[in-house]
């Protein structure tokens, strides 16, 4: 089985059949040195909800209690097996129960490892300082070269 990645929820232009694609698949693919295509045949992909209302104030639109319900539907049913599961944005990382934690730390749903990493859609200002963008592209780097051996 392919390494999944988890989002919280499809943009405001994004297809929801579509998971993690868009700017925020662009950006993944670029950290991982990979063509789109690639990075697409490389990762499965799901998101938390299905939607997202969008007239919310930013951050405010995260529906916490269905993303927590679908969360643990996702442990049981397409986590295990898995690689390693890549979680973006700590709201998607606490519907798993990870509060408190810093991104690229090593955690476990229920046996398999998982990281929860910055979300990429660019609203995040952690994607404004350098040193932080190229955490992520060594990090994705890194990943993709594990995936090879």
């Amino acid at each position: 089985m392919k390494p999944l990645i988890i989002g919280e929820a499809p943009g405001k232009h994004g297809d929801p059949t579509k998971p993690c694609e868009g700017r925020v698949g662009a950006r993944l693919a670029a950290c991982a040195g990979l063509t789109f295509a690639e990075y697409l045949e490389t990762f499965d992909r799901v998101n938390l909800l299905d939607e997202q209302p969008q007239d919310a104030p930013k951050g405010m639109a995260f529906n916490v209690k269905l993303a927590v319900r679908k969360a643990r539907m996702l442990e049981w049913s397409q986590i295990p097996e898995r690689p390693f599961v890549l979680i973006l944005g700590k709201r998607a990382g606490a519907a798993f129960g990870f509060t408190n934690i810093e991104y690229f730390q090593l955690v476990r749903i229920n046996t398999v490892d998982a990281f929860v990493v910055p979300h990429p859609s660019g609203a995040s200002r952690w994607w404004n300082v350098l040193e932080n963008e190229l955490q992520m592209i060594r990090f994705m780097r890194g990943v993709v070269r594990g995936l090879a051996k």
